[in-house]
């Protein structure tokens, strides 16, 4: 990945010049804020199980990699999905085991590697369920 820093005054005239350009940027903006909003609704509402689940899929959706098997989620730490969540370490790896002894992941703490062979499983969990 290369990455270049440009003076403000050329990106605006870049912008200026390249309707399309700031089509495309403008579009990426909103859907990340839109993204943002979401989580925020999540941490305010949802139970920690269902933020838990939506963040393993948005990451199987965002960072994951295809592998035999499935999806592969590396170097995420126990922490950083509970810091990410909001819930503490120990319900993190609560339910992992849970998603194990289901079937929709396998776990290599070793590795740090998470795989999800089957995303549409992980995604059906992901779905608000009435009380």
């Amino acid at each position: 990945m290369i990455l270049q820093m440009i003076p403000r005054s050329a990106f605006r005239r870049l912008l200026a010049t390249s309707p399309a350009l700031t089509a495309c940027l403008l579009g990426v903006m909103v859907e990340r804020l839109r993204e943002a909003d979401r989580w925020y609704a999540d941490l305010a509402v949802a139970s920690p199980k269902l933020r838990f689940y939506r963040l393993l899929y948005r990451l199987v959706q965002c960072e994951g990699t295809e592998k035999p098997g499935g999806i592969e989620l590396a170097g995420i730490s126990h922490l950083d999905l509970a810091g990410w969540c909001g819930i503490s370490r120990e319900s993190v790896g609560r339910r992992i085991a849970e998603l194990q002894q289901a079937g929709v992941l396998a776990q290599d703490r070793r590795h740090m590697r998470l795989l999800i062979p089957d995303p549409e499983r992980l995604r059906e969990l992901t779905r608000e369920r009435p009380s």
